[in-house]
């Protein structure tokens, strides 16, 4: 991050920062910008990756990172196809809306092709923790739900287990 100085000042950042972002203009808005929705702060997601044996990966998102070492299975809904994707030299399995929130964000994201989610039922996993775990279906995702949340988007959840 570069800062420029003035009279032994900081006065301006130079780099990414996150903001409240409207992707139908292209552009950042603030409280005064929008109708409704005053006092909305840019939301931080942690995505985690879950390893079936080809090598391919499971993407989850969650807003609570602290849940993760509870985790006992994955989710995905049997009628969907979500999008198989190269990633960072990795092949990510994401819901297609995902694809563009990650672009936004400065990830190179190449779909490379789609599957269907009763093809991922019943396989196992690894978790980061190296726990083999199940991915399971479950009808109540859909390919689109609520589009502005990332977790939504993802139409993948993890289940964790609350102790």
């Amino acid at each position: 991050m570069a800062v420029q100085e003035a009279e032994g000042e900081r006065i301006c950042y130079q780099g990414q920062v996150p903001v409240v972002w409207d992707p139908k203009e292209g552009c950042p808005v603030g409280d005064h910008d929008r109708i409704s929705g005053e006092g909305e702060v840019p939301q931080e997601f942690c995505l985690f990756k879950f390893r079936l044996d080809d090598n391919r990966l499971i993407i989850t998102a969650t807003l609570r990172p602290d849940t993760v070492m509870g985790i006992t299975n994955v989710y995905v809904h049997p009628d969907e196809f979500y999008a198989e994707a190269e990633v960072k030299g990795e092949r990510w399995i994401i819901g297609k809306p995902m694809a563009d929130k990650l672009r936004m964000q400065d990830f190179d994201v190449k779909i490379i092709g789609e599957v269907k989610g009763d093809t991922l039922v019943g396989k196992k996993v690894e978790s980061f923790s190296g726990l083999k775990i199940w991915c399971f279906q479950q009808l109540f995702l859909t390919a689109v739900m609520e589009p502005g949340w990332c977790i939504r988007c993802l139409q993948i959840l993890q289940t964790t287990l609350l102790r």
